[in-house]
């Protein structure tokens, strides 16, 4: 369906031929790919003794390897999914097993919960960072209800920094390359004292936008810096304190996606009342005769620098661990404050007719928790936690034609009611706006029980509660041209290129449509358990079982008016997501040079959280509406390996097999179509069948230093966008090549580096897709992930 490029094809020969190259001139040097110690269930263990499925990436394999961004973690984890609409963490969204969201709107939550350091985020920016600031990042596969809790149905995501050590570190690094990219980054670390030590880092980024505006001005490309600063305290042997402060702030552009189906031309009318706003359709007084996207995805036609931006967004986290002589008790508390807004030209196109879209989140949330483990001795380890989050978000959102006179002067209305002329100075046409005050409790504990040598018997619970006090509003306006004046008298607008010239014998003029408000109050409420068992096979290899819930609680889609006063139930209001979990998995090694680990595993899936299209009945916009599916299934297997083949060259490879599938009967409305499907036997969004990647690590030693290499590629199947599984809703599959270049001297002072990433230039818009509907000509929107890009590193050491 998708453009490639020539070179797709080349990539798997890229790979082979460079790791047979390798392995045809063995050289020796003393090289192991390193075991990762995790916090995954609460305590320090490894990912090979830890019965879950992990992947866990470690800082340096994040550099070696390319990992830059939230989108190469995705395709380094097996069944891990990730789209951004734009930069700045706009509408992120990540899958774990095809287990995500499908809407960012407030009121509604992620179906894989991020935490930093054990504290819940809503952000998947966290997933990225400096190497010299973070220790690693675990991606824990499977509901993660009991020890983590909080919107973990599909898995955990948890994002661990690095503490301060024993001796003085200090590091600069300096990162060029394409598109004037710019990275400046500055940590040290070390002690103060016998008893207190500190991390200090800072990080300045700035690249050009990866996008041509043949109508105007460049888009702004990116712009951010970020400020940490931790203390770790040891009060006594058994008191220690961690506490840590970021800052940071950003600046990016912000994309409306490109159209790859043409400009549309339907009588100078936008969307009539069935498919969206009443108002002018700016494509019809384009100045370009064709949409530039078509021939090229990185070219865009606008008069407006959009962007996306965050100001002095602050974490702080406080962690104070006091060790007793059976257990341990930790107290963990955090402030995070967040105002976010984002704005971007929203027609698509330079032209007379400019619309905008504007939208913001002022976000301000606090966590608190306890936890006691125990110590690690004798037969019977367990954990008893409670846990705590609040949380106050506002979420405004406008779309405007500044440009129309009509919608800025005299608006009268509502239609129904006393008229009542306003004055609208941005000449908005829709605006919402969400309020929401939540909170979320929860006590869980965990037991894990040496029921022999070999057989560990786990048993966890979790109950929680989620309360959620919102408040919503919406305005709709037209401009009464479209509804007022015969359609055939809109093509002489059209060729006239005036889209707000007079017409004879028409009335014209803004009105309201509909507007209104209300507000709801609910509790949502969870038991989630977890029962495993782990043999172990010998010293060096197990086998577990388990069997496990999640849940993700209901909400409201903030902005919508979606409830219908006149039935007694709340069509707003929709309920929990819940899942049982079972899998099957293996973990062992074979010798000291191979590790190997699979997973097997079935969810029974029910009341999924959806998003739809309705037809609003006063209006007759096409509007969006959560609801509850019907029940679903997901199934698949996945398999990670690493392998030190020589002392110089080692592999990692995983490659993931996912199925899902709508099993009851489910109607939706489809606006492709302009009728009512059932999706029963249809996938879930985002569930590729197959995931694929493999990444080679050589060191050639000299007596002077060593040189790496390192060679990465990823493979992701086709995968759908929407729930009716179409062919023109359908990604492509596509590949992605990395690869880095060293030298780091014996003297260990200084390391230079060479990297390129997508080396094909691979082209998918897996970063974000739609479809619009039939009346705007069933037009396919994109934008497309990161093209080929190459820089240098330079990292001194003092």
């Amino acid at each position: 369906m998708f453009m490639k490029t020539q070179l797709k094809k080349t990539a798997p020969t890229i790979m082979l031929t460079a790791l047979a190259g390798l392995t045809i001139n063995p050289v020796f040097a003393d090289f192991r790919m390193e075991e990762i110690v995790i916090t995954a269930q609460k305590r320090d263990s490894s990912v090979s003794d830890t019965p879950i499925a992990i992947t866990a990436i470690s800082a340096d394999q994040m550099r070696e390897l390319g990992i830059a961004s939230q989108q190469d973690v995705a395709n380094f984890t097996p069944s891990m999914q990730y789209q951004e609409a734009a930069g700045g963490s706009e509408e992120n969204r990540i899958y774990l097993r095809g287990i995500g969201r499908e809407t960012n709107s407030l009121g509604t939550e992620p179906g894989v919960g991020v935490y930093v350091n054990g504290f819940y985020s809503n952000e998947a920016g966290a997933l990225t960072g400096s190497s010299d600031r973070i220790d690693r990042v675990e991606i824990l596969r499977g509901p993660q209800g009991t020890l983590f809790g909080r919107n973990t149905t599909g898995g955990a995501i948890n994002v661990v920094s690095k503490k301060p050590g024993q001796e003085i570190e200090n590091v600069a690094r300096v990162n060029v390359g394409s598109y004037s990219h710019e990275k400046w980054e500055l940590t040290s670390s070390g002690p103060i004292t016998d008893n207190v030590g500190y991390l200090v880092h800072y990080t300045q980024n700035d690249r050009d936008s990866f996008f041509d505006n043949v109508s105007g001005p460049d888009q702004i490309g990116i712009s951010s810096d970020y400020t940490e600063v931790m203390f770790d305290i040891d009060f006594s042997d058994r008191i220690n304190w961690n506490i840590r402060y970021a800052t940071s702030s950003f600046e990016d552009e912000s994309l409306e996606l490109g159209l790859l189906k043409g400009y549309d031309y339907h009588n100078g009318v936008d969307a009539l009342s069935r498919y969206g706003p009443q108002v002018m359709n700016a494509e019809a007084f384009s100045p370009l005769a064709i949409q530039p996207a078509e021939n090229d995805p990185f070219d865009i036609s606008s008069e407006y620098r959009g962007k996306v931006a965050a100001d002095d967004t602050t974490d702080i986290q406080s962690t104070l661990t006091i060790d007793l002589d059976a257990f341990s008790i930790r107290i963990m508390n955090s402030d995070y404050d967040l105002d976010w807004y984002g704005e971007k030209d929203f027609d698509g196109t330079a032209g007379p007719v400019t619309r905008f879209e504007k939208i913001g989140q002022t976000e301000q949330n606090n966590q608190h928790e306890i936890q006691f483990v125990s110590n690690g001795e004798g037969d019977l380890d367990w954990i008893v936690g409670l846990f705590y989050f609040s949380i106050e978000n506002v979420q405004p959102y406008t779309l405007s034609e500044s440009s129309n006179p009509y919608l800025i002067n005299n608006v009268q209305g509502p239609i129904v009611g006393t008229p009542a002329p306003r004055f609208n100075p941005e000449g908005i046409f829709y605006f919402q706006q969400g309020e929401l005050d939540a909170t979320s409790q929860a006590i869980y504990t965990q037991f894990d029980w040496r029921a022999t040598d070999r057989l560990t018997l786990s048993a966890g619970l979790r109950y929680s509660e989620d309360e959620k006090e919102a408040y919503e509003e919406q305005d709709i306006l037209f401009d009464s041209v479209l509804d007022f004046c015969d359609e055939s008298l809109f093509s002489g607008l059209v060729a006239g290129g005036d889209p707000y010239a007079d017409i004879p014998g028409c009335l014209r003029e803004g009105y309201f449509v509909s507007e209104g408000d209300d507000e709801f109050e609910e509790t949502w409420y969870a038991f989630n358990w977890r029962l495993n068992a782990t043999y172990d096979i010998t010293d060096d290899s197990m086998v577990y079982a388990t069997v496990s819930t999640g849940s993700k609680p209901g909400g409201f889609r903030l902005g919508g008016l979606q409830n219908d006063p006149s039935t007694p139930e709340n069509e707003a209001v929709i309920d929990n997501e819940e899942l049982t979990a079972y899998e099957l998995g293996y973990k062992g090694f074979l010798g000291e040079d191979f590790s190997f680990s699979s997973a097997i595993y079935y969810y029974d899936y029910s009341d999924i959280q959806v998003e739809l299209d309705i037809i609003d009945p006063v209006s007759g916009l096409s509007q969006l509406k959560l609801t509850n599916a019907s029940e679903t299934e997901v199934y698949g297997f996945e398999i990670e390996s690493s392998w030190n083949l020589t002392d110089k060259l080692s592999l990692l490879g995983n490659y993931s097999y996912m199925k899902s599938e709508y099993k009851d009967d489910f109607f939706a409305f489809d606006l492709k179509t302009d009728t009512e499907r059932n999706v029963k036997g249809n996938e879930l969004n985002r569930t590729p069948n197959d995931k694929f990647s493999l990444s080679s690590y050589y060191v050639q030693p000299f007596d002077s230093g060593d040189i790496v290499f390192t060679l990465s590629y990823s493979y992701i199947s086709d995968q759908y966008t929407s729930i009716y599984n179409d062919s023109i809703e359908q990604i492509d599959s596509y590949e992605v090549v990395n690869t880095r270049l060293s030298w780091q001297p014996a003297s260990g002072g200084y390391e230079i580096s060479i990297y390129g990433r997508n080396l094909t230039d691979e082209l998918s818009y897996a970063n974000r897709y739609s479809v619009s509907g039939q009346r705007d000509g069933v037009r396919a929107s994109g934008r497309p992930i990161d093209p080929e890009t190459y820089g240098m590193e330079v990292a001194v050491f003092f």
